[in-house]
């Protein structure tokens, strides 16, 4: 059995598209005097890499491993406890932001929304207790897949 769920960051849609179209109108009407060619397509390669990179997360749980995915998967992480102590449901706080975040209590991966699974796990490497939060719009469902299934890891 595995979980599946993949959530859309639209905030990272609009963020990402809106700069690029503002981006064009100005270098369309200021032309290269305010707005150099050179910084135009480069500003453009940032935004639009930025978009590829993170207009979605994709979360599976399978075999033991907790894959994180975002957008074409240019990033990937995998997370590999030898035991989940504990699953919680949080709200994010809006101060740790979207994003792959450190934050007080471990690393936050998220793209969207204030929900979110808090996992506190035994790593397999080091054997040291760890806490990840993945942001998801399905947190009852990670929550209880990570319960259930946690005799897995």
């Amino acid at each position: 059995m595995t979980y599946s769920k993949t959530q859309i960051g639209w905030i990272m849609i609009v963020f990402f598209t809106l700069i690029p179209l503002q981006l064009t109108y100005a270098y369309i009407t200021s032309g290269p005097e305010h707005l150099p060619t050179e910084v135009y397509i480069l500003l453009m390669a940032i935004m639009l890499g930025a978009l590829s990179t993170f207009y979605k997360l994709k979360v599976t749980v399978d075999h033991g491993v907790i894959r994180l995915r975002y957008g074409l998967g240019l990033l990937n992480f995998r997370i590999k406890p030898s035991k989940i102590i504990k699953v919680d449901i949080i709200n994010i706080p809006l101060y740790y932001g979207i994003g792959i975040r450190m934050t007080p209590v471990g690393y936050i991966y998220s793209v969207n929304g204030f929900k979110g699974v808090r996992i506190t796990y035994q790593e397999l490497k080091s054997n040291k207790e760890k806490v990840v939060i993945i942001g998801t719009n399905d947190p009852e469902g990670l929550k209880s897949y990570l319960a259930h299934g946690s005799t897995m890891f």
